[in-house]
């Protein structure tokens, strides 16, 4: 796995990961939930072990 870019740091941080989906009409964004966000399972544990978080 790739380490994190420099000046990333999750200390005090919330996130909260989707996948794109497409925007209903009228709307500024789709549908957010963690069905949409699988591709980023993968580097869920990496994220938590970083200094400052939790879940």
């Amino acid at each position: 796995m790739k380490p994190l870019p420099n000046g990333v740091d999750f200390t005090n941080r919330f996130i909260y990961y989707v996948g794109p989906v497409d925007p209903i009409e009228g709307e500024v964004v789709g549908p957010a939930g963690p069905t949409t966000a699988t591709r980023m399972d993968s580097y869920t544990e990496m994220m938590l072990a970083a200094p400052g978080s939790s879940v």
